[in-house]
């Protein structure tokens, strides 16, 4: 009985963390909207930045940077090792340290203050995190519940936020290491399905892709196509944001550099508009009609603002900008065979699709996330067979890289991030 009490103490525990965390991830982005309406007129940061004065982006974007960074080294300072994601994983896990709801909270500010003006960078890692701590606060509160109730806390924010409860599961197993725990696993679920409900329900939730429209057989041929420059560009910017605060120009002229990321954070978005935000407003432009200028935009803008952006040590996640980076390489690619007068079959939308989830495989190492989370996304749950084989040919793909790699001792990238969210 004493052990069924404490059951269902949990279960309330995590049916409160997931409303908690649906009501966070909701306020969080209603803000950003708001200012960015306010700023540009435009709820669509693309949008409003391409009607707008470009100087406004520019000076808002670098202050929000700016502000950010400072926000972000104040809590790390006033709370050293209890934040970020890979604390988070260790709270999951229930291990040292714990993670620190104050300086959580304070880095979630921090990605607001760094995303209201349209900063190309993602917001949901602050979501993801904030969901974690709240869940490992609330965790503590039941005897033995703290690392459960934390994976559960990540699960419904991840959920909310991509409208995603399996990819959500995926997620907590592979990123925060809680696959073979089954009682995590079993309240992950439960608070992504919950979080998800909610979110629909109650918070005007719905698909955040629109879903494919050709057959079986065009989706092939696009997939095919779209395999090979989406993986590139994915391995591209992981590589790019992981050894660049190595480089030695990097780490002996900090000013100089945070100066330099700084303006190519705020001019590329004031030059390339669809590079802006977290990239769902750019892809959710691609998918009625893309042109080079819009690949060129999300392909080569996103990936140096977001890389540069995380340079200036302004905290913020990958998840849909590498979404978005893969989606211009694979448009770009289209574009340019078409230019030579070869015809492809269906919508390029569709092959799009394909690519996003090999990109996200090589981006997060997520093969078994990027199978089912674009499909999740788009509302379509029969993509998933097409996005399952592109993921799971990805990972084969990279993990032959990386032994060839380190065979010749070039640095292979680390499998987890903080801003793999």
């Amino acid at each position: 009985m004493r052990r069924i009490g404490r059951e269902v103490a949990a279960l309330v525990a995590v049916l409160a963390v997931a409303a908690i965390a649906s009501e966070f991830a909701h306020l969080f982005r209603e803000a950003i909207f708001a200012v960015v309406e306010f700023l540009y007129d435009e709820e669509n940061a693309t949008d409003g930045i391409e009607t707008a004065n470009r100087a406004v982006p520019f000076v808002t974007i670098a202050a929000g940077v700016l502000i950010a960074r400072r926000l972000n080294l104040r809590a790390q300072a006033a709370h050293p090792e209890h934040v970020g994601l890979h604390t988070v994983g260790n709270a999951a896990r229930g291990e040292e340290p714990a993670v620190s709801l104050p300086g959580t909270l304070t880095r979630s500010l921090a990605t607001l203050v760094a995303c209201m003006p349209g900063t190309s960078l993602g917001r949901e890692s602050a979501i993801l995190e904030a969901g974690g701590a709240i869940g490992s606060f609330i965790g503590r509160l039941v005897p033995g519940g703290a690392p459960a109730v934390t994976t559960a806390g990540v699960a419904a924010t991840f959920s909310a936020a991509y409208h995603a409860p399996f990819g959500a599961v995926a997620y907590v197993g592979g990123h925060l290491g809680v696959s073979r725990d089954r009682r995590s696993i079993a309240y992950a679920l439960i608070a992504s399905l919950f979080a998800d409900w909610l979110t629909v329900e109650h918070l005007g939730g719905h698909p955040i892709f629109p879903g494919h429209s050709g057959s079986a057989g065009s989706m092939i041929v696009l997939g095919l196509v779209a395999f090979l420059p989406a993986v590139l560009g994915a391995r591209v910017f992981v590589q790019l944001r992981e050894f660049l605060p190595t480089w030695h120009v990097v780490r002996n002229h900090p000013r100089m550099t945070l100066a330099l990321a700084v303006i190519i954070s705020a001019s590329t978005v004031a030059i390339a508009p669809l590079s802006a935000g977290n990239g769902m407003e750019a892809l959710r432009h691609i998918a009625v009609g893309g042109s080079i200028a819009a690949a060129t935009a999300l392909g080569v803008g996103k990936l140096l603002a977001v890389s540069a952006t995380l340079t200036a040590k302004a905290p913020g996640g990958v998840f849909t900008p590498t979404l978005a980076v893969c989606a211009g390489w694979v448009l770009a690619t289209y574009v340019g065979l078409e230019s030579l007068g070869v015809n492809l079959p269906g919508d390029h939308w569709d092959g799009i699709l394909i690519g996003m989830a090999a990109g996200l495989t090589v981006g997060l190492h997520a093969p078994f996330l990027a199978s089912v989370v674009v499909a999740e996304m788009c509302g379509q749950v029969g993509l998933i067979p097409f996005t399952a084989v592109a993921a799971l040919l990805a990972h084969r793909a990279m993990h032959a890289v990386d032994v060839f790699e380190a065979k010749r001792h070039i640095p292979v990238p680390h499998e987890q991030h903080d801003e793999d969210a």
